[in-house]
């Protein structure tokens, strides 16, 4: 077949109901040559249809598909060769010759779109199998407030394979990735991407999404109506007069059988109250096209002027990002949406985690109202000119709690108003929890939000409610509490409509100077050389016996157990077992332990499981804010017991798994030297040797591998020693910018001179590159006493 050419769409959206159907003719046909497929029609599609349009590959012994109809009139003739084969319906030119069309309806609260592939020919194994022309269907369902979708299907031999969105693979994060491939000896279908799916079977080796015709941007009435008439065999054009038909099927069980004998049914998932006749205003209405020639854009009218955005994310752990796999949550999409339309969008805070372009926000595990009420006065000098509040989850864990829990929110939104006049306060009514008794207190909290922002609101303030406990349900929770990453997309969703609504209403304008400045987007990092704030005695040891320096290691740890930001008094006996102090916070400014650190005894929380106490480890290798227990035995090899969270019995319990461990890393020959530390500020801990003399080898934590096991990238040495033994060596992070900085003590008096992780030279830790250190001198001086056991 000869050239063929065409171009790309690159529309984006979220989740996904996809439809697909097989048929079967005749086989009888005579055998002859047919002509090439007709030349695309010009793209012309609504704003909605691109944004929901998917992004297919092509198995390779499937057909790609093209033009159903040229700006000739010209229908296809489809092919059929006999052979059972893929011959002549797949050559690269199909690619730059592709259409795919779609058509709407609305009702209900939702949105179906609808989207229709055409095909030369279909084929399955067996001698005169298969036939001319093959149209396949993608549906996506919406709800109609939303550009968030939260349920996949794909059909096959008429049933549905149904998914959530967060088991769908994502091409750049936003299309779903859906193959056509031959189901063994049937023939052809959808299924979703899986992980075989990431080398591209297609000519191009990339994810394709065809020129878009909308079912009002045909060339001419004409053309629909030839393809709503023509005669394709038992193939038919899926928007047309099926289209109703088609659309029931999504809400109506039905089931019927595969090829192979199985009994396909359609997910029950699917039932929602959706009218498959019923359309109550379809979204985006096209300006008329220009027949065959290139459509001409209409006259853009002047695109308001956007001013800067600086963002505020304030709350607790659901601003953190806990449970997200990239432990940003929300942070990450909301920065993605409001980049596309503003030119600078600066996300602050003193806190910087997760995986994100601008990772700042003012987010802390377990903090209620009160607590983050005290973060917010020390960032809200930055004069955000966006807040986005989400507060209140841990004020909802007891009847105790939720009293007056809505007066304590107004008192930070006033004080927020009062602080910063000229900015926007968006105020989330908080997402769901499973538990029954805290969603009933959660419900009545809500409504007294919604009373009092309206209130305040009604009187010329800028505030506005959120309804993020009405997009955000119990399916979107990862643990009964926290989203999962469908839950966050979709609260970053809703925080942005509710930007757009801000602007639109005038309120928004470019931020004034604000005191400090954030550094570039950068965060609020700490200045070059610590202050220090004696705080006395933090913790007593509780009697637990020596914490002796014993091989490298003591019998004291600080580390984050329950992932609430907080590192808590862990002490570690001989024999491995460890005991757990939580940190609870500071008491109250009143009273006899006045804004001292308290500390709650919960008891042993894990065994040794045959570890000795100087082989113990605690690191978060996960990313998910919580510490493991990590067995690094005498020949560098580790074991992970995961730290799964508490458990709540009658007793406070640690959960950890599995239950003879697992290994995670070989081991390098040398377990003494063996040390956890995040240097690349992921939130993984990266596996790091230290040899005798300090010099510091790196393997970079690359999570769990796809073939199983966990991967490490040897990054090479990384620091060659600074003139001391390793048992002096510490790994922290001393200037809040997420990576650790390297920290050698004086054995003598406990000074502290730190060299600073400045990344690597290329600034890109995607290469191997060297690190660069900043050495400042002495950070702190010690206390003249021997400080070679603190870690």
């Amino acid at each position: 077949m000869s050239s063929r050419k065409g171009q790309r769409a690159l529309p984006k959206a979220a989740l996904w109901l996809l439809g697909a159907a097989l048929f079967s003719s005749s086989n009888a046909l005579t055998l002859r040559q047919t002509a090439e497929p007709p030349t695309k029609l010009p793209k012309w599609a609504t704003e909605n249809d691109l944004r929901h349009q998917p992004a297919l590959d092509f198995d390779g012994n499937g057909c790609y598909n093209v033009p159903a109809i040229g700006c000739d009139k010209r229908v296809s003739e489809g092919l059929y060769e006999g052979s059972g084969e893929w011959q002549g319906c797949r050559d690269e030119a199909d690619l730059d010759n592709s259409n795919v069309y779609s058509r709407q309806r609305c009702n209900n609260g939702w949105c179906a779109y609808m989207y229709d592939y055409y095909f030369e020919k279909d084929y399955a194994i067996g001698p005169g199998t298969g036939h001319r022309h093959d149209w396949e269907h993608i549906i996506v369902l919406v709800p109609d407030d939303s550009t968030v979708q939260k349920i996949v299907c794909a059909s096959a031999h008429g049933g549905y394979d149904c998914k959530n969105a967060n088991e769908v693979r994502w091409h750049n994060e936003v299309h779903p990735k859906i193959v056509y491939h031959k189901d063994g000896p049937s023939t052809h279908a959808f299924r979703f991407a899986n992980d075989a799916d990431d080398e591209l079977e297609n000519h191009k080796k990339e994810w394709q999404l065809a020129d878009l015709v909308s079912w009002n941007g045909f060339p001419s009435p004409d053309h629909r109506n030839i393809l709503e008439n023509h005669n394709f065999g038992s193939a038919s054009f899926g928007i047309g007069h099926q289209f109703a038909d088609n659309l029931g099927k999504l809400v109506d069980r039905q089931c019927s059988q595969h090829p192979s004998g199985q009994v396909i049914c359609t997910n029950p998932l699917l039932r929602i109250a959706f009218d498959k006749d019923i359309d109550e205003g379809s979204p985006g209405n096209l300006p008329p096209n220009n027949g065959c020639n290139p459509p001409s854009d209409p006259e853009p009218e002047p695109e308001p002027e956007r001013p800067d955005l600086r963002v505020l994310p304030l709350g607790d752990s659901i601003t953190n990002g806990f449970g997200s796999s990239s432990n940003a949550g929300y942070r990450g999409y909301f920065y993605n949406l409001a980049t596309e339309v503003h030119n600078v969008v600066d996300m602050i805070g003193s806190v910087r985690s997760g995986d994100a372009v601008d990772a700042d926000h003012e987010g802390h595990n377990g903090a209620i109202i009160d607590e983050i009420s005290g973060y917010a006065e020390r960032v809200l000098p930055q004069r955000p000119n966006v807040i986005l509040l989400h507060a209140g989850t841990n004020d909802m864990g007891s009847d105790a709690g939720a009293a007056g829990a809505v007066n304590r929110l107004m008192s930070l939104v006033d004080m927020i108003i009062a602080r910063c006049p000229d900015a926007t306060v968006l105020v989330a009514r908080i997402i769901p929890s499973t538990s029954t008794s805290m969603q009933a207190r959660i419900n009545a909290f809500n409504d007294g939000i919604e009373d009092a922002i309206n209130a305040r609101a009604d009187d010329g303030k800028k505030v506005l409610v959120i309804r993020m406990d009405e997009a955000v349900g119990t399916a979107d929770l990862i643990d009964g509490l926290h989203p999962n990453d469908l839950g966050y997309i979709i609260m970053a969703t809703n925080w942005w409509n509710g930007v757009r609504r801000a602007f639109e209403n005038g309120w928004i304008e470019d931020p004034v100077a604000g005191q400090p400045p954030d550094n570039g987007g950068g965060g609020v990092v700490c200045g070059t050389v610590p202050t220090w704030i004696p705080q006395g005695t933090i913790a007593s040891g509780g009697g637990l016996g020596s914490a002796a320096l014993k091989n490298n290691v003591t019998g004291v740890f600080m580390a984050d157990i329950d992932g609430d930001g907080r590192d808590d008094y862990l002490h570690v006996s001989e024999n491995g077992e460890v005991y757990m102090y939580w940190n609870i916070g500071k008491a109250p400014d009143e009273g006899p332990n006045a804004v001292k650190v308290q500390w709650q005894p919960i008891g042993v929380i894990a065994s040794g499981g045959g570890a000795k106490g100087h082989q113990v480890r605690f690191a978060d290798i996960d990313g998910d804010g919580r510490s493991e227990f990590i067995w690094v035995k005498d020949s560098g090899a580790a074991t992970v017991w995961w730290n799964m969270g508490f458990a709540f019995d009658g007793e406070v319990k640690v959960i950890w798994g599995p239950g003879a461990g697992e290994e995670i890393a070989t081991g390098i020959g040398d377990g003494q030297g063996v040390r956890f530390a995040d240097m690349n500020g992921d939130g993984k801990a990266d596996f790091i040797h230290l040899a005798d003399n300090g010099a510091a080898t790196l393997y970079i934590n690359q999570g769990r591998r796809e073939t199983g096991g966990w991967g490490w990238w040897n990054w090479g040495v990384i620091a060659t020693g600074v003139g001391t033994s390793r048992e002096n060596i510490r790994f922290a992070d001393l200037n809040g910018d997420g990576r650790d900085d390297y920290v050698a003590v004086d054995s003598t008096t406990g000074g502290l001179n730190a060299w600073y992780n400045r990344g690597p030279q290329s600034q890109n830790w995607a290469a191997v590159a060297p690190l660069v250190w900043w050495n400042p001198g002495s950070i702190a001086s010690g206390e003249d006493q021997d400080k070679t056991a603190e870690r």
